[in-house]
């Protein structure tokens, strides 16, 4: 009987067993799924805008340039400052050339007084076709003493050759007087004897008219060429052309009545088979006196030919000066042989 019971027993036990109700083993943990992350994307830095340039000028070829003063847009002929002021002069110009005005061209500092002048200055933006008009300016100090005084200026184009307007250069003249304590002309500027024309009271330099006469003959020789002989006939019309021009303040062949250089010099009683003339304006501080004036001459294309023309026997010189004028001094020279 207990054997029966044991096997009941053992039964029982493995019935339990396979049912599971037996101990139970701890269940494996099951594995969560993780949430998906979505990756925000990183801003993309923004690039500056490039700045835009202004194009940069091509050169021009084939083409020339001259100009033409308008009028002073400031500081006019003999404007007062005190020593050591500072100003801006600002001058209109006409573009009477081909070529067009960019800033590559310059305004450039040429002789007499700087007064803190930069040597070149850029004409800027806009640009300035043919025809049109622009105004350029120089920032400017007046000189520290009491006088007068004036700065002579020419335009370079992109190459670096220089030119004037069609009278010659430009400037700038003013007058530098502290306190009212008035003003002592510059070495130079005063005349060494006066004469009238009309209600025009002008300065005669006879140093002035000798000098460049001497200057002309000595080119004339170094270059293997004769001397001239001094005219009266045409030292009187030089005179008289110098003299209109001084008290008219223009620099023309043309007299302000019409005159001619050939119709001058016949008025004086010169029968020549051959004449020609020179002339020049500038105040003697700023590039108007005879060293200056004959160089000039001798390195221009167009009055070096006359300078020293092989045929040329007899000459004449003239000069006036008026401080009011636009130049200030004024040159005649007249070439003829009989």
């Amino acid at each position: 009987m207990e054997k029966n019971i044991s096997k009941i027993s053992l039964i029982l036990l493995t019935v339990l067993l396979v049912a599971g109700c037996g101990p139970k083993s701890t269940p494996e943990p099951t594995s969560i799924p993780l949430p998906t992350l979505t990756s925000t994307p990183r801003p993309t830095a923004t690039d500056a805008p490039t700045p835009t340039l202004p194009p940069t000028p091509t050169d021009q070829v084939n083409c020339t340039d001259s100009a033409e003063f308008v009028t002073d847009v400031t500081v006019p002929d003999n404007t007062a400052f005190g020593a050591g002021q500072a100003f801006v002069k600002t001058w209109r110009f006409k573009n009477t050339g081909t070529c067009t005005w960019n800033m590559r061209y310059n305004l450039v500092y040429l002789r007499g007084e700087q007064m803190g002048a930069e040597a070149r200055v850029s004409f800027g933006e806009p640009e300035t076709e043919p025809g049109q008009t622009a105004d350029i300016s120089i920032n400017l100090v007046a000189p520290a003493q009491n006088g007068t005084y004036t700065g002579t200026f020419q335009f370079e184009d992109p190459s670096g050759k220089r030119f004037g307007v069609k009278d010659g250069n430009f400037w700038v003249r003013i007058v530098v007087d502290s306190g009212g304590a008035g003003t002592t002309p510059v070495a130079g500027n005063t005349p060494t004897a006066s004469g009238t024309a009309g209600t025009c009271v002008f300065g005669l330099n006879a140093d002035y008219v000798s000098q460049v006469l001497n200057l002309i003959n000595q080119a004339r020789v170094s270059n293997g060429l004769s001397a001239l002989t001094v005219n009266p006939a045409l030292t009187a019309a030089a005179q008289a052309h110098s003299q209109d021009m001084a008290c008219n303040s223009f620099i023309n062949h043309r007299g302000s009545d019409g005159s001619t250089k050939a119709s001058r010099i016949a008025a004086q009683g010169y029968v020549s088979s051959r004449d020609d003339e020179v002339i020049y304006a500038a105040f003697p501080d700023g590039g108007g006196d005879p060293a200056s004036v004959v160089n000039w001459w001798l390195n221009d294309a167009n009055h070096r030919p006359v300078l020293l023309a092989a045929d040329f026997t007899e000459f004449g010189a003239g000069y006036a000066f008026v401080s009011t004028s636009g130049a200030g001094g004024y040159f005649t020279i007249n070439f003829a042989v009989p």
